[in-house]
């Protein structure tokens, strides 16, 4: 007997969103280490892009307050 399994390995528009926003979670977590931010603080980023559907999902994972739009990932912590 033979079981032959068919996987569907097709790049959905929502998976290549997904995987953008877990690469902007790890470069925004990199951007808040190097700025010496505590585990605790919540910061404002700036970005190039983000998949707008995923902006909650990395607002709550990195501790971002606002994200706004620029030309690369910054992090400006609070006053």
């Amino acid at each position: 007997d033979v079981l032959s399994v068919d996987f569907d390995i097709r790049l959905t528009d929502h998976l290549i969103k997904k995987g953008h926003a877990r690469e902007l979670v790890r470069a925004i977590q990199e951007a808040r280490k190097l700025a010496g931010c505590r585990l605790d603080e919540v910061v404002d980023v700036t970005l190039p892009d983000w998949p707008e559907e995923f902006e909650k999902d990395i607002k709550q994972q990195t501790l971002v307050n606002q994200i706004v739009k620029g030309e690369t990932i910054t992090i400006k912590r609070s006053a």
